[in-house]
């Protein structure tokens, strides 16, 4: 019997020691894990001081330091923001210097049935250079419109040209290029044409400069219009001039017969 109690008894006091080990164990974890955490509330702040606890200036905040008060500092001369580099004056104005050759593809005035001007017969450079004189923006001395495009015309360019055409010129000039856009037909002052042969002997680069600085009572889209959307817009206008003023035989043999099916008479 006493045999029995006693292994009872050691029994007991077994798993009583068993019970409390894990609870010892736990805490041994929690106090490594304590310490180690306060470890590194004492190491980041160290890595981090340089960076983050830093003298500096917030936006707008005064300066004791500069005369004027403002912390913030004015650009140096002749500062261009990085990617904003304009170093082509004619794809950026428009604009070359006069006298200068053409540094691109020259592209022609569409059609040839302007009528005669008083520098020569139509066509011909005297005739456009006459009707300039007479029509055409002012510019600057020593400087004259591009008759080229300073970038390469392709079918994305046109449809690009078309789209924001579409969207800022069309109100007023219309998606013919006619003059009666919508803003017209509700009593705003009608633009002219894009077809009157002023226009279509207009060199490429009065439209882009009338686009960038407006002209009459055209406002200037300088703003809403990228230099390069101003191109494409251009294009698409020469190819509304063209549209509006080929006969067949601008047209590609190969696409003449869709014309033919379309009851195309008359050579036009």
């Amino acid at each position: 019997m006493s045999t029995t109690r006693a292994l009872r008894r050691d029994t007991h006091k077994t798993a009583q020691f068993a019970c409390r080990l894990p609870k010892r164990l736990t805490l041994v974890h929690e106090a490594g894990i304590a310490l180690l955490l306060a470890s590194l509330l004492m190491i980041v702040p160290a890595c981090n001081q340089k960076m983050a606890i830093q003298p500096k200036y917030v936006p707008l905040r005064e300066s004791e330091f500069f005369p004027n008060g403002m912390s913030a500092r004015p650009l140096p001369d002749n500062s261009v923001p990085r990617g904003y580099l304009e170093d082509d004056p004619a794809f950026y104005t428009g604009k070359k210097a006069a006298g200068s050759p053409a540094a691109g593809l020259a592209v022609p005035a569409p059609g040839t049935r302007a009528a005669a001007a008083p520098g020569g017969e139509p066509g011909t450079s005297a005739a456009q250079a006459a009707n300039l004189a007479a029509n055409v923006l002012p510019r600057s001395a020593g400087e004259q419109d591009i008759d080229y495009f300073p970038l390469t015309v392709t079918a994305e360019v046109l449809d690009r040209g078309q789209q924001r055409f579409n969207v800022f010129c069309a109100p007023c000039h219309s998606r013919l290029g006619d003059g009666q856009g919508m803003i017209v037909k509700r009593g705003f002052r009608a633009p002219p044409s894009f077809h009157i042969d002023r226009l279509r002997t207009a060199p490429v680069g009065h439209f882009f400069d009338v686009i960038t600085n407006g002209f009459g009572a055209m406002p200037d889209y300088n703003q809403q219009v990228s230099p390069r959307d101003r191109w494409a817009i251009i294009a698409y206008i020469r190819a509304l001039q063209v549209s509006q003023n080929a006969t067949l035989g601008d047209v590609p043999t190969d696409k003449r017969s869709e014309l033919d099916a379309g009851g195309v008479s008359n050579g036009k």
